[in-house]
């Protein structure tokens, strides 16, 4: 890239009082306006997830504990502005939301279970080790199945959405995850300097583990230590092979045969990974910390 087509450098000097676009002021005030009324307990979180979708079974409860010992720490530790509280609530629907609508896919047709996931190919590294790059390298191969963030996000509709998809109408789950990232690029319009999200690009499956409120994600959202050290001393075999079923219903859903997975979270949970995918192919990325 020559000096003449290289963006403008960029200075941070607003992180402990941000300053924003004027056009997202009308969007802060409104979610300091909806927080007041929303709980960030298991209860509240759980029957709006049911509310939105009509669905009342999540499957195995095992996760109810563990989304107690996380609203705990959000409400607690994390020290939430209004804003917080209405993205944190946000996204806990609908990763409930998305619990439910997987649950209500694997009743309505067991074979699903069937599914063989074989041969991932797993890539775990530290942060800023190549391996979102090595991510978009080998996705780019049509034999390898990877999963876009739209679809990572929502990886199962409700059953009305689904069956207009079916019948060749657009997937409406594009548009909700343009809508979401032109909100985040509007808000945070450097973001995309330091991670370009895009609809289509490939995404980490971190958000499927998420569905079953145990992932090192929560980490990177708040400050909630009472979260990690509950994920830390946990044994993740359970979650990984929850994560199977999400995998098995997506290939189910839209096809393929040969995973590419990434998450750095990975590197931690090599017993379960492996546990779980016995015949995974795992890239390991390394940089040297120095350089």
């Amino acid at each position: 890239m020559s000096e003449a087509t290289r963006p403008a450098p960029v200075v941070l000097d607003d992180l402990a009082d941000p300053r924003f676009p004027e056009d997202v002021a009308p969007i802060l005030d409104a979610m300091a306006a909806a927080a007041e009324g929303l709980e960030l307990t298991p209860g509240a979180l759980m029957d709006a997830a049911a509310e939105a979708t009509g669905l009342d079974d999540f499957g195995d409860r095992t996760f109810v504990g563990r989304l107690d010992v996380l609203c705990t720490a959000l409400r607690e530790e994390a020290g939430l502005s209004p804003a917080g509280v209405v993205s944190l609530h946000t996204q806990l629907v609908s990763l409930l939301r998305n619990r439910l609508l997987h649950q209500d896919l694997l009743t309505t047709h067991p074979e699903i279970l069937d599914e063989r996931i074989e041969r991932p190919v797993v890539i775990a590294g530290l942060p800023r080790t190549g391996t979102t790059h090595l991510h978009n390298l080998l996705a780019a191969d049509p034999a390898l199945r990877s999963l876009p963030y739209w679809e990572s996000l929502e990886p199962v509709l409700p059953e009305d959405e689904w069956a207009a998809v079916a019948a060749g109408a657009p997937d409406p789950r594009v548009e909700r995850c343009q809508l979401g990232l032109d909100v985040v690029n509007g808000a945070m319009p450097h973001f995309r300097r330091m991670h370009d999200m895009t609809v289509e690009h490939v995404h980490e499956e971190i958000q499927l583990l998420a569905m079953d409120v145990s992932t090192m994600l929560f980490e990177t959202l708040a400050l909630v230590p009472s979260w990690r050290d509950e994920y830390l001393a946990a044994d993740q075999t359970p979650s990984y092979g929850y994560l199977k079923t999400v995998l098995q219903a997506l290939q189910w859903l839209r096809g393929g045969t040969r995973w590419v997975l990434k998450s750095p979270q990975h590197i931690e949970q090599f017993g379960p990974l492996l546990a779980t995918f016995p015949d995974a192919t795992v890239v390991v990325t390394h940089r040297d910390p120095v350089a």
